[in-house]
């Protein structure tokens, strides 16, 4: 899970197709937050700066409580420059869809970032 949520917020990150330093940061700090070791954290910040990741899973993870919490991480990388690109708000908004996030739900997110 911790792999695939890494996956998914460099993938989010590279949709514009550059990955911003603030970024960056909130990556880290995400991963930070989630208990994700020092050693495993920079393997997948590595992989994840190195390229874009190509084929990630972004099938809902098991419990609504997970794909609440993947989506809050996901939505301030998002908007973690202040100006989202519509490739961003794009995934975002398909990966919403895919996990049964409500509008109502993602805007509350948003609002919280």
């Amino acid at each position: 899970m911790q792999t695939q949520l890494a996956q998914m917020l460099f993938r989010l990150a590279w949709a514009d197709g550059v990955v911003k330093q603030s970024e960056v940061d909130l990556i880290a700090d995400l991963l930070t937050q989630k208990g994700i070791g020092l050693a495993q954290r920079l393997a997948l910040m590595d992989q994840g700066l190195s390229h874009p990741p190509g084929s990630v899973s972004l099938e809902a993870p098991m419990s609504e409580h997970e794909r609440l919490q993947c989506m809050d991480a996901l939505v301030k990388v998002c908007f973690a420059d202040g100006h989202p690109q519509p490739a961003e708000l794009t995934l975002l908004g398909d990966l919403a869809l895919r996990w049964g996030i409500s509008a109502n739900q993602l805007e509350q997110l948003r609002r919280k970032s």
